[in-house]
């Protein structure tokens, strides 16, 4: 019962937030920060609960996680660029 209570409240918690955000960021940034939770999801155990991770699912969340990065601020300069235009 305890874990379903947990789940709830980060569950709620992290909607909250992320709807709160939607009207301060762009929308291709919200959707980014809502696809690297699935990317995160899997680190969570391998860090808390000593679960094995195979070299390939690294490196696949690695490149996942490197191109939102990449995104992200390539994003931030095109919006620099624009607004001092």
């Amino acid at each position: 019962m305890d874990n379903c209570l947990y789940g709830g409240i980060y569950i709620g918690l992290g909607i909250s937030l992320v709807t709160w955000s939607a009207s301060y960021l762009p929308a291709p940034e919200v959707s980014i920060f809502m696809l690297t939770e699935s990317v995160l999801g899997p680190i969570w155990p391998w860090l808390f609960l000593s679960e094995k991770v195979t070299l390939m699912e690294m490196f696949g969340g690695v490149l996942i996680l490197f191109s939102l990065l990449l995104l992200f601020l390539l994003g931030a300069k095109k919006r620099e660029i624009l607004s001092n235009l």
